[in-house]
């Protein structure tokens, strides 16, 4: 049975359980294929099946303009890990994927679920790796409906490396800056070096 409930209810913020945010966020997104999108996309397309935190409405997928998520990372190996966990081989071709970093022009409010304030918050640390992910998001959108106008999202460890992974809402966009301080394509020479020390750290091939 799993830990985490089905409806989080009320969730409750507590200064213990929420981090001040002003390190880079890391993130390999697709700027070609079907749905190319920019290092600063902040997808309203929700909620899908594969993902943590979605916080969109529940129900069939459909554009929710006011409600948008953007993942990313503390680091780049944590950015390769979620990007490429299910195949285990880094594609530097497919959709063009280019990785960015980027830091945040003011501190991100986020809800620490590393933190073993979490419970005193009214939900569980196993929310952020169950493999009921249903569960996970029913947790993000309760968060986003409670207290969206006061937190930019979840910090958390990834279900794939432990490493830390950034979700942000829609209220941490006045947070972003005008530019990126990296974005490279993959198959981009300048970004041989990060491709080169996931692929070795995590265990990945390389296409």
């Amino acid at each position: 049975m799993s830990k985490v409930p089905a409806d989080p209810g009320v969730i409750t913020l507590i200064p213990d359980a929420m981090r001040a945010y002003s390190d880079p966020v890391w993130r390999i997104y697709s700027a070609g294929g079907d749905y190319p999108g920019r290092w600063s996309t902040v997808r309203t397309f929700g909620p899908l099946a594969d993902m943590r935190f979605d916080p969109h409405p529940d129900g069939t997928p459909a554009d929710h303009p006011a409600v948008g998520v953007y993942y990313g990372a503390a680091d780049h190996r944590t950015a390769f890990a979620e990007r490429y966990y299910a195949s285990r081989t880094i594609d530097r071709d497919e959709a063009a994927p280019t990785l960015t970093k980027w830091v945040p022009t003011r501190p991100l409010d986020l809800v620490d679920l590393t933190s073993d304030a979490v419970v005193r918050m009214g939900t569980v640390a196993a929310v952020q790796m169950t493999d009921e992910r249903s569960r996970s998001r029913a947790f993000a959108r309760a968060l986003y409906e409670q207290h969206g106008h006061q937190v930019d999202g979840i910090y958390s460890r990834s279900s794939v490396n432990n490493g830390v992974t950034i979700t942000l809402f829609a209220r941490a966009q006045n947070a972003f800056p005008r530019a990126p301080i990296e974005d490279e394509r993959l198959d981009a020479g300048g970004a041989a070096v990060y491709v080169l020390d996931a692929s070795r750290q995590l265990g990945f091939g390389v296409l």
